[in-house]
């Protein structure tokens, strides 16, 4: 009896744990998808994940769904073929992760994409007046031609939208992500680097939308020698979170 009683005594706090480590981001590993991906611009692929772009109709206006399923090689996992050259990435965990274009250097040619945001959607609004830990996971594509500092997370209720149908999303410079990197450009090209921070939440939260928020001018930015890209920036996203600040991050 003494026995039994100590392993309900455990799986109840064992629940509870579980419980108060609720993430709020829907699919938050990529994992979860309708189609494999086979080209670029295919988050809507991934449950819960889309671009911001409701008002153009330039199908490259999306950041990309990368998954070990694709049989193309474009968006394959770890392998992609994608910018003009090749790059080797695992996710971080799982089989799939987000690619997202957070620069380009405008001296070049028009581009055909300044940038693109990812929006994933949470379970539930967040409540007003409780503390929130945002954390995900970075790493950039080897045929970048530059790395920033620069990368935010924005969470809303999902009024965010880019109203420009040309050249895709511009920079999204009106909104101010509540979680922003803060250790510096972001070279790494072999392992995922954390970005995380808390913020208080209104009560309206029930979107998180991931990019870089400022203008070419105020990007922190360096070239990188030796890339084949001629102008373009990406980063792989992976294991998004927002749970309550109490408890411990964690990404599904």
């Amino acid at each position: 009896m003494k026995y039994s009683s100590l392993i309900i005594l455990l799986l109840v706090l064992s629940l509870c744990k579980v419980k108060a480590q609720v993430n709020y981001v829907l699919n938050p590993s990529f994992e979860d998808h309708d189609n494999c991906p086979h080209s670029y611009d295919q988050i809507k692929f991934a449950f819960f994940w889309s671009p911001i772009d409701t008002v153009s109709i330039d199908p490259f206006c999306s950041p990309e769904y990368c998954n070990a399923c694709d049989t193309t090689g474009i968006v394959s996992v770890p392998i992609q073929t994608g910018g003009g050259g090749q790059n080797y990435q695992y996710a971080r965990t799982g089989n799939g992760m987000a690619q997202v274009q957070m620069f380009y250097d405008e001296t070049s040619p028009p581009p055909e994409v300044y940038r693109d945001y990812l929006q994933g959607r949470l379970y539930k609004p967040l409540t007003n007046g409780i503390s929130y830990c945002v954390t995900f996971w970075v790493n950039l594509n080897r045929v970048s031609k530059y790395a920033i500092a620069n990368i935010g997370g924005y969470l809303d209720n999902g009024s965010i939208d880019n109203t420009d149908s040309v050249n895709c999303t511009s920079p999204q410079t009106t909104y101010i992500p509540q979680v922003v990197n803060t250790s510096g450009i972001i070279t790494d090209t072999l392992n995922w680097i954390r970005i995380d921070g808390s913020f208080i939440a209104n009560g309206t939260e029930i979107f998180i939308t991931i990019g870089n928020f400022k203008d070419k001018i105020n990007t922190t930015n360096t070239p990188l020698i030796g890339s084949i890209s001629q102008h373009v920036t990406w980063y792989f996203i992976d294991d998004v979170s927002v749970i309550e600040s109490s408890t411990k991050a964690y990404a599904g």
